[in-house]
């Protein structure tokens, strides 16, 4: 892996989608491996190679992506960086790592919603980004901990916004697959069974998700 990043850097550059390729492959590994830290640090890599003026390699900095730039990579990197600032934190309970990690996978979200508003259904790289990349359930559990923290009590509302947002992915998700269903001519009884797997998961998440507030006992956290 390090071999191909250095044949990438040397063929394509610093700023380049082939370069963000190699820095997403070694720091997805790295993940794997339990090298949260450097797995960080490479998906910050991995930004700086897409972002056209973003440099930083300090991971408390993100991107600020020009219009032209928001696509599933970067929404692929910002949620790599997400999970590995989040695994730094449940290390060391950093309450700045927890909020980092929140305001990445925000931003990875805010690009996500946009990225599917322009995407077609089929999109291979939308149905990648759908297979979880963009982790509500841990957006949900660190705006809570840093709530509970006493961090600010505006974490509270970002959890429940997180929540709202989830569902409403999962209920684009079945409009656009209905839509796609009607065009290919998808007999009835198949999306009626359709719409009952997604309803059980919206309820699902929904029992999942919600925290008992401002009250919470120990035995539910």
């Amino acid at each position: 892996l390090l071999r191909n990043l250095e044949i990438r850097q040397k063929v394509y550059g610093e700023k380049n989608v082939n370069t963000f390729g190699a820095f997403q492959s070694l720091a997805e590994f790295e993940f794997t491996n339990g090298a949260y830290v450097s797995a960080a640090h490479h998906y910050q890599e991995s930004l700086i190679a897409l972002i056209k003026n973003f440099n930083t390699r300090q991971l408390t900095d993100n991107p600020k992506p020009d219009p032209t730039e928001l696509n599933g990579d970067l929404v692929m990197g910002l949620a790599g960086k997400g999970k590995s600032v989040r695994r730094m934190a449940l290390a060391d309970s950093s309450r700045d790592l927890k909020e980092l990690s929140l305001q990445t996978y925000l931003l990875a979200d805010s690009i996500f919603s946009i990225f599917r508003n322009i995407s077609n259904y089929d999109d291979p790289k939308l149905k990648q980004l759908e297979t979880g990349n963009v982790r509500y359930d841990e957006m949900t559990s660190l705006a809570f901990e840093l709530f509970d923290d006493g961090r600010h009590e505006g974490f509270a509302e970002v959890a429940l916004d997180v929540m709202e947002r989830s569902r409403a992915v999962l209920l684009q998700h079945a409009l656009q697959k209905t839509e796609s269903y009607n065009l290919a001519g998808v007999e009835p009884q198949f999306k009626a069974r359709e719409k009952e797997f997604m309803r059980q998961r919206m309820e699902l998440v929904r029992l999942l998700s919600t925290p008992e507030l401002p009250g919470r006992c120990e035995d539910c956290r």
